[in-house]
């Protein structure tokens, strides 16, 4: 086998919203820990940078851009 270009291995980053201090961060892989709730499948938990609660929920940053594109493709505005 031969490489023929080397890859950045895929570390989904995850958006967190603190409902103790409004802080919005992101986090990457080793930032974050997820979690499984048989009600509502998984969910990710973090610790908040500006007051130390713990933070769950989340969403990759990923599908939040696909979902903003989106949004925006269905009114027409460019």
């Amino acid at each position: 086998m031969r490489v023929l270009r080397n890859g950045i291995p895929h570390r989904p980053v995850v958006r967190f919203v603190c409902r103790g201090c409004d802080c919005e961060f992101e986090a990457e892989r080793h930032e974050y820990t997820t979690q499984n709730d048989f009600r509502n499948g998984y969910y990710y938990r973090a610790r908040c940078p500006c007051c130390g609660k713990d933070v769950t929920g989340g969403v990759l940053v990923e599908d939040f851009l696909k979902a903003r594109e989106n949004r925006w493709k269905n009114t027409g505005v460019k």
